[in-house]
């Protein structure tokens, strides 16, 4: 079997608390992992990239139904339908937009430096 984590070990290299890693998979953001004969949860190791790239959407002001659809886009990669295209041309235009705000942003603070 392969090597797994359990929920306080996520937490840690994922830098977040149990609690918020609960909270991903009552949102259904990351899968809920089997149980070992222990009862203790066992995550893959692949749970911890999954928490960072929630971390990273949610800093960016993605909101989890937007993270939700991005996750399903990660996963579906071979299978978009024309709705999923749409949904990835929306949030490509959002994060240009974002950066379109952030860079007037930082021009002006740049600015004011001088």
């Amino acid at each position: 079997m392969a090597q797994t984590l359990t929920i306080s070990q996520l937490a840690r290299l994922a830098s977040v608390n149990v609690e918020t890693i609960r909270f991903y998979e009552r949102q259904g953001l990351i899968s809920k992992p089997p149980r070992g004969s222990s009862g203790f949860r066992h995550f893959p190791y692949e749970a911890v990239d999954a928490i960072r790239f929630i971390r990273v959407a949610k800093s960016l002001g993605f909101s989890l139904p937007e993270i939700q659809k991005l996750i399903k886009l990660r996963s579906s990669q071979d299978a978009q339908t024309k709705e999923d295209v749409r949904d990835l041309e929306a949030t490509l235009n959002s994060i240009n937009e974002k950066i379109g705000a952030l860079t007037v942003l930082r021009d002006d603070l740049v600015s004011l430096k001088r």
